[in-house]
């Protein structure tokens, strides 16, 4: 068993409160039981081991006893609805520079994984939540391979640790403690500036897809072609093979490899 803290911030903050589980099957659809019976701003759930976490598309996210970090964080942020979604950009970009800290080659994949030598290192999942008591709320779902050994992932799974990547086991508190900072300060920095300005820097500094040729899937809409950036509003900037500058808010990417693509999926 895990010893987490009660709390890691003060009162309105991310992590001012800690839900610790011991088992669990989606911290996000506990978190989001809170939320509709009125836990407030900056509740954090964090579980030793998940054992039916939900990923993008319905992809599952499952973590080991005792060895990765599976949290979500119940936010209420006074937000326009357009910009909710950004929250996983901003999540995404908030989790590489903290691990990169450690990992200087660790990459953000758009819209909301973190990379590192060729394999899946983290993922964010962002939802709303049930309207209760104390208004709207946005769940925000995060999962890292701290501890993760190799036979604890599916020979197809592109997935790395950051133990196997550093050769060495960390402290899962005190990796939660960074990320729940790190969070919080770009949080802020969201709320007071939006996704332009520093953070776009700092993601377009570390983007994974950018320079890449790619398969793009959106609903009905499908393209193939260079990435050339992310703008403002979080598209992924693609020029397609037929010369057209293309605009994506969301999407399933994969990188295309010369004997076909490497899948890049979302948490």
């Amino acid at each position: 068993m895990v010893d987490w803290p009660d709390c890691m911030a003060p009162p309105g903050r991310p992590g001012c409160r800690v839900v610790h589980l011991e088992r669990v099957d989606s911290t996000n659809r506990h978190a989001a039981r809170l939320a509709a019976a009125g836990a407030e701003h900056g509740t954090l759930v964090v579980a030793d081991e998940q054992f039916a976490g939900r990923g993008r598309r319905g992809r599952e996210w499952s973590s080991p006893p005792g060895r990765n970090l599976a949290f979500s964080l119940i936010l209420r942020p006074a937000l326009p609805d357009d910009r909710v979604p950004l929250l996983a950009l901003v999540a995404g970009i908030s989790l590489a520079d903290t691990i990169g800290r450690r990992l200087p080659e660790v990459r953000v994949k758009w819209p909301n994984d973190v990379w590192c030598r060729g394999g899946k290192l983290a993922g964010i999942l962002c939802e709303a939540g049930a309207p209760g008591p104390a208004g709207r709320a946005v769940i925000m779902g995060i999962g890292v391979n701290v501890n993760s050994r190799a036979e604890d992932f599916a020979p197809e799974i592109p997935a790395v640790s950051m133990a196997r990547l550093a050769g060495r086991q960390f402290d899962l508190p005190l990796v939660l403690r960074h990320l729940v900072e790190g969070l919080d300060r770009d949080l802020e920095i969201f709320s007071a500036e939006g996704f332009g300005g520093r953070l776009l820097e700092r993601f377009r500094h570390r983007c994974l897809l950018t320079g890449k040729r790619v398969a793009i899937e959106a609903g009905d809409r499908t393209g193939a072609g260079m990435v050339v950036g992310v703008d403002a509003g979080g598209r992924l900037l693609l020029d397609d093979d037929f010369g057209c500058r293309r605009f994506f808010a969301a999407g399933e990417a994969s990188i295309l490899s010369h004997g076909g693509c490497i899948s890049a999926a979302g948490r």
